[in-house]
């Protein structure tokens, strides 16, 4: 992380990249990840390591992370993506093989 830090471009990394960079965790290596496109935009997803699950993308020039609880099927603090219902199935297929 430190590394991708360093090497920056001037207007951040593409696609959900500079997203994740930007919110500084370090991934639980017991969390599944995937990208999903969804509307214009690209999403790195984790799996609900326990209840929570992570999004992040770079959605009209802005990094953006949303936090999904999977056992309450709800986004944090009420504010979900464009596009949630797709990015909700690909968060629990990986996080427990539910469609």
């Amino acid at each position: 992380m430190q590394g991708y830090s360093e090497l920056r471009p001037k207007d951040g990394w593409p696609s959900w990249l500079d997203s994740f960079l930007e919110a500084g965790f370090r991934p639980n290596p017991q969390q599944d990840w995937m990208v999903v496109k969804c509307g214009k935009s690209n999403f790195l997803l984790s799996s609900a390591n326990s209840e929570w699950a992570n999004a992040y993308s770079k959605i009209n020039d802005d990094n953006a992370k949303f936090g999904y609880n999977v056992s309450e099927d709800r986004w944090s603090y009420g504010r979900e993506p464009d596009g949630a219902e797709i990015l909700t199935n690909a968060i629990r297929q990986m996080s427990d093989g539910r469609p």
